[in-house]
């Protein structure tokens, strides 16, 4: 029999010549371990998986006009999605209309039966860089039975698209009134800007600026009056005076 000492120095060819002395027990367990594990990998049911790629839509208003309050990524929006679609009422509500986990459904809870769907659902969200959204993310389903599996998966990826449209629907609704409501305070303030313009219009008449070429020819015009109205008087004041004279 081969066994090591204690304290006994060893090269690796002492433990090559230990192990090929007792290969049988270390063959044996692996053979049986191999037909075990293929033995019992066929006897366990076929699972199929089908997957269903759905499109993102980047945002199309420039964010120079609309700017979002709060910054969501793509990732926070799916795991919104997905906790509103992945609810039991929804899950309860296609595994009824796809007749799904027929023989779990006699000895389990309904709540046991939606883990259980749950576990065999995917949602994958593509990697991009870090200045890059992902354009897309895929929707899978885990069945024994593979129409069943595309049905699902199909299914679940058209909940996805409804529900991004109902959300888009109430954003685009938010943002139309936030632009009326911006194009409201932007025409009362231009009324106001107006009433303000002509009541100084109103108060300065004459002195606005404007106004200095009319004001230069109407003082031209003014002086040229004095003057002449100044000559009558001092023609009028020799006449005067002359007749003054002779009166005397």
């Amino acid at each position: 029999a081969s066994f090591v000492v204690p304290g006994k120095r060893y090269a690796p060819e002492d433990f090559l010549k230990i192990a090929w002395r007792r290969k049988w027990f270390i063959i044996v367990p692996l053979v049986i371990a191999a037909a075990g594990s293929l033995v019992y990998s066929r006897s366990l049911p076929n699972r199929y998986r089908s997957e269903a790629l759905v499109l993102i839509i980047p945002q199309q208003i420039p964010e120079k006009f609309i700017r979002p309050t709060v910054e969501e990524t793509i990732k926070a929006r799916l795991d919104l999605m997905r906790q509103q679609i992945l609810s039991r009422a929804r899950l309860e509500s296609i595994i009824t209309e796809f007749n799904l986990y027929p023989e779990e459904r006699k000895v389990l809870l309904t709540d046991q039966i939606v883990e259980r769907m749950r576990d065999d659902i995917g949602v994958d969200v593509q990697k991009a860089g870090r200045r890059q959204h992902p354009n897309h993310f895929v929707v899978s389903y885990d069945s024994e039975d593979p129409q069943m599996a595309m049905q699902v998966a199909a299914r679940l990826a058209s909940l996805f698209v409804r529900e991004d449209i109902e959300g888009r629907s109430i954003q685009t609704d938010t943002t139309t009134q936030f632009l009326q409501s911006q194009v409201d305070d932007a025409r009362r303030l231009l009324q106001d800007q107006e009433s303000r313009l002509e009541a100084f219009r109103r108060t300065n008449s004459g002195r606005l600026p404007n106004e200095v070429g009319t004001n230069l020819q109407l003082m031209a015009h003014t002086s040229q009056q004095i003057r002449s109205l100044t000559e009558d008087i001092n023609r009028d004041r020799e006449q005067q005076i002359a007749l003054e004279r002779m009166i005397s």
